[in-house]
């Protein structure tokens, strides 16, 4: 069967597969491409864990131990279920009566920096700092990062000098003392502390970016060009955060045809971002305008940032401390705002999410990819003609980009408005001068709007367009062939890449019912029972999946077990139009033929 909005689940799921989207690991080596999540899994060790489930036993509590206990508690709970400013209160409430408690002391601390609340933790900080413990590490570490917003690098290294070298600060430690140092305009000392670091081919992506980006501090224009060039060839594909870091660097030194082919490679493989539009004018302008070298607190910002996205798919809320305490150093950090919006959402954090992307909404450089999420994330709290409207003032501003209408198109379709989904890929479409394979979901999308329209001949010829453009495609693959199917043409040919779908995604329980449903309809009733029994394994809550298994049922003869599997898909909310053949199925069964 075709994927449906339920097999989707994208409302359900606010951060979907988002044009533009920054998903993808920000550093991926090309040899052992897990190594570094590897060595960064103890990154985190002597760091505060503020989301595990609730304990057995709470802290010992001075004062009011019953009332004490249960504020405790409270706060544990919201923490759980991700209302960190309850928690707070609740821990600030329990603290009253307990002052010195210092595993709420912590939890209070670690929770108001993950929410960014920093001026507000920096008081305790400065408490938690003086004691000799390593769970407290983090408060050190934002003492430290105090200090270098003031550029008062003495201080700030004395700090870093107290920190052990191992669990949390093991990788954070050797950015830090770089980036300090570089302050210091201790150059060598610097790239010495990374270099020992950089002899494992596993972290070479973490460490030597900032490596070149010290050395083009120190002057050493070639050295740094050198050390980009060896990191870049570590890459299979290479990310958001290396194509940022090295294509502004490559503008710096005025190599502009290396820039623009980093920016033009990451587009090819991120179809309709607009992340390096502003990047991409200014390679092209002329006169040309350069970004700025990154100052030192710049530069410790983006050493947060690197960890923050090496940690994000291991521990999110790591992650979003790293990330908080990047945008804290340096304020003006857009594209670790963008991230923080999108790590909020991904928690259903939708009302704060959109606050961070209206932060960034005039951003230059990422101000279009914000208004994008916005406008998603008001659909997801149903208000979707404000969403809409958002878009459309989009598409008007920007006549030669389609992301916009294209946006629009997949939030109408995904709310089942057809019509409205067809005629802004209309529009998208008219906008398209030549059609490259980065334009198949634009293609795909909108015949699949007109199938639900049942105006087979536009969806056939776009499903045809989106195919050529994306021959091994396995969405086009199955729904085309599906489609096929059940106007019973094309079979042979139908059945073909349906197979070939399922060698792509044999997980996807309604690409498993498409090959049953063919074999199906070819005859081969063994095979499609043995494939339609998997797909509902893999799909146990889809109405159309479980109606499929009692057609075959019904034709193997097994018509108790048919009967069970019709009452069941009735039982799961079938679209309209199919509950009255499935009520005649349990009535009368299924014609003999």
């Amino acid at each position: 069967m075709p994927e449906t909005e339920k097999d989707a689940d994208f409302l359900g799921k606010p951060f979907g597969q988002l044009l533009g989207l920054i998903s993808r690991p920000m550093f991926k080596p090309a040899s052992q491409p897990c190594q570094l999540v590897v060595f960064i899994c103890g990154l985190m060790v002597g760091m505060v864990v503020i989301s595990g489930p609730l304990s057995a036993s709470a802290p010992a509590i001075a004062a009011n131990p019953s009332g004490q206990i249960g504020k405790y508690l409270a706060g544990r709970l919201a923490q759980n279920i991700q209302d960190p400013r309850a928690a707070i209160e609740f821990y600030r409430a329990a603290l009253e009566n307990d002052p010195g408690n210092l595993d709420i002391q912590i939890r209070v601390f670690s929770i108001l920096v993950s929410e960014g609340r920093i001026e507000e933790a920096l008081p305790i900080a400065e408490k938690l700092a003086r004691l000799e413990s390593r769970t407290v590490s983090l408060a050190t570490l934002l003492l430290v990062l105090q200090e270098v917003r003031q550029k008062n690098y003495d201080a700030a290294m004395d700090q870093l000098n107290s920190l052990p070298d191992e669990g949390f600060t093991a990788f954070t430690l050797p950015l830090l003392k770089a980036w300090v140092l570089a302050g210091q305009k201790k150059y060598a000392e610097s790239l010495a502390v990374l270099k020992t670091r950089m002899s494992n081919p596993g972290v070479v992506a973490l460490f030597g970016p900032h490596a070149a980006l010290i050395l083009e501090r120190s002057g050493d224009l070639a050295a740094a060009e050198t050390q980009f060039k060896d990191v870049l060839r570590n890459f299979r594909i290479v990310g958001l955060g290396m194509t940022r870091i090295a294509g502004s660097f490559y503008e710096r030194i005025g190599k502009t045809d290396e820039a623009r082919e980093l920016y033009e490679t990451f587009l090819s493989n991120q179809p309709g971002s607009s992340l390096f539009d502003l990047a991409i004018s200014r390679v092209n302008a002329s006169p040309r305008e350069s970004p700025a070298r990154l100052a030192v607190v710049e530069g410790v910002a983006e050493a947060l940032f690197s960890l923050s996205r090496s940690l994000h798919r291991q521990n999110p809320m790591e992650a979003m401390i790293f990330t908080r305490l990047a945008i804290y150093t340096n304020p003006n950090f857009s594209i670790a705002k963008l991230r923080l919006g999108d790590a909020l959402l991904s928690e259903d954090r939708i009302e704060d999410a959109i606050a961070v992307y209206e932060s960034i909404a005039e951003d230059p450089g990422y101000g279009w990819a914000a208004r994008l999420r916005i406008a998603r994330s008001y659909n997801f709290l149903g208000q979707l003609e404000k969403g809409a409207a958002i878009l459309k003032k989009m598409a008007m501003e920007r006549k030669e980009r389609i992301d916009a209408l294209v946006t629009l198109g997949d939030i109408y379709r995904r709310r089942m408005k057809y019509q409205d989904a067809a005629n802004a890929f209309n529009a998208a479409k008219k906008r398209v001068t030549v059609f490259k394979e980065r334009h198949w979901q634009l293609l795909y999308w909108n015949a699949a709007s007109h199938e639900r329209l049942k105006k087979w001949p536009v969806a056939e010829r776009d499903f045809l367009k989106a195919l050529e453009l994306r021959p091994d495609e396995p969405t086009i693959l199955n729904y085309l062939g599906y489609s096929w199917v059940e106007q019973g043409k094309n079979l042979d040919r139908a059945r073909r890449m349906i197979e070939n779908a399922v060698r792509q995604m044999p997980q996807a329980g309604y690409i498993v019912d498409s090959l049953g449903w063919v074999q199906y309809r070819l005859g081969d009733i063994a095979g499609a029972v043995k494939n339609l029994e998997r797909a509902v394994l893999l799909s146990p809550g889809d109405p159309t999946i479980n109606e499929h298994l009692g057609d075959a049922y019904w034709k193997a003869g097994r018509k108790l077990e048919a009967r069970f599997q019709w009452e069941k898909a009735l039982s799961l909310e079938p679209e309209k139009d199919q509950i009255p053949a499935i009520t005649r199925k349990l009535k009368d069964g299924l014609p003999e033929t």
